[in-house]
Parts: structure tokens; C-alpha cells; sequence
């Protein structure tokens, strides 16, 4: 896993939760 996919999959997240 990458920098950039984690933050990828964390703005997929806090998109989800809102």
C-alpha cells in the first residue's frame, strides 16, 4: 500500500460517512 492509496481509501471513507 502507497501513501497516496491510503489517503485514497480514507477520502472514500469520510465521503461514505457523510
Amino acid at each position: 500500500m502507497t501513501f497516496l492509496g491510503i489517503c485514497g481509501i480514507i477520502s472514500k471513507m469520510w465521503e461514505s460517512r457523510f
